[in-house]
């Protein structure tokens, strides 16, 4: 990165990482100037800086790269082009020989290969370590490496808190899962509910309804002893968290994905056996009215998470699932106390449960 007294240079400028680059940076209150060959460029009126340069292979571009970084006093150049990044690398070396302007980058296809790294070290770990889930007997195979790193690489595009051992764990979960819905509670920008809806697909295990309010309200009432989710609360646009929920969610759903926009408890008295859920974004689905995989991951005060249990539990089949997410939460003791008094009054129904990235994991009998 150039000193601060620098400004950095992205070309070109209209390419989908370069505009993702310029808002990073500019929010930073780095100086960016944004460059392209095209004439006219859609890309030009987004920039405070503009220029335009010819194409590498003008015998000109040299002498017009020059003159744009001495007018903006550049000190570095983003390209996600790799024959552009190739190309500047060398005449670089030429212009620049002491250093003073760099590539802010690394060669692009490494950059890529470095997310897809992640990805398949998550997939190796999932096939490489035993659970508490493979305790519970189930013919079903583990994902496949490729299926592993692609659940791993999609999620991790989806903004939102999933520890990456509640993931493992989720991979895990699902094999055993009998027939039956999945139900989501506390959606907020669709992170989680991705990973269900595709291992609900994938193993068969049914369909998935998430619920949530998208709330402000409801946000509000955490039980936060720090007080710090009650400060940050305001700056949260629900309302946009959903339309990114639908974004995220829909090109994966295949008539088996949609959502309630209202309270837990609401939802839990629509939901009988045959309940059916139509909308603008995901069509219409059918539920079986029997829960699989419960995973309560809303508003965290304590009793909203007793309601939570105590709205969709009896709803829920022999040997399913439930997820209480943030079980171990730095804010608050509302999911913990719910969970454990819930698994003491329930010790008939409980086969095993085990703690995954800070949530809880119980298997029923």
């Amino acid at each position: 990165m150039p000193s601060a007294l620098k400004s950095i240079l992205i070309f070109p400028a209209s390419i989908e990482q370069s505009l993702q680059y310029y808002r990073k940076t500019h929010h930073q209150g780095i100086t960016v100037v944004g460059a392209s060959s095209l004439e006219p460029d859609p890309a030009a009126k987004l920039f405070e800086n503009w220029v335009r340069l010819p194409y590498i292979s003008d015998e000109k571009f040299e002498k017009e790269l020059l003159n744009t970084i001495s007018t903006y006093n550049i000190g570095g150049i983003y390209t996600p082009h790799m024959a552009i990044w190739g190309h500047l690398e060398r005449l670089l070396e030429k212009i620049s020989p002491d250093g003073d302007v760099t590539l802010v980058n690394t060669f692009p296809f490494d950059e890529e290969i470095g997310e897809f790294d992640t990805a398949i070290e998550f997939a190796q770990e999932l096939h490489s370590s035993d659970t508490f889930v493979d305790s519970c007997l189930t013919e079903r195979p583990k994902l496949s490496t490729t299926e592993a790193a692609a659940i791993f690489h999609h999620a991790k595009n989806i903004y939102g808190q999933c520890a990456r051992e509640k993931i493992l764990a989720m991979c895990d979960m699902a094999r055993s899962a009998p027939r039956g819905d999945l139900i989501e509670v506390g959606v907020f920008c669709g992170k989680s509910a991705f990973i269900l809806a595709w291992l609900a697909k994938h193993y068969s295990v049914g369909n998935l309804l998430c619920v949530d309010p998208w709330s402000f309200e409801e946000a509000l009432e955490q039980d936060d002893d720090t007080g710090i989710l009650a400060d940050t609360a305001p700056r949260l646009d629900l309302s946009y968290a959903k339309k990114l929920f639908e974004i995220n969610i829909l090109p994966f759903s295949e008539n088996h994905i949609n959502f309630l926009q209202t309270t837990s408890v609401l939802a839990s008295k629509q939901y009988t056996p045959g309940f059916e859920v139509s909308g603008t974004a995901f069509g219409k689905t059918q539920y079986k009215g029997e829960i699989a995989v419960l995973h309560i991951d809303g508003n965290h005060a304590y009793e909203a998470v007793r309601l939570d249990l105590e709205s969709w539990f009896p709803k829920l089949i022999s040997g399913g699932w439930i997820i209480m997410d943030d079980y171990t939460w730095p804010f608050g003791d509302g999911p913990k106390r719910a969970a454990d008094e819930f698994l003491a009054k329930n010790k008939e129904r409980v086969l095993t449960y085990s703690i995954a990235g800070g949530a809880l994991f119980i298997k029923t009998k």
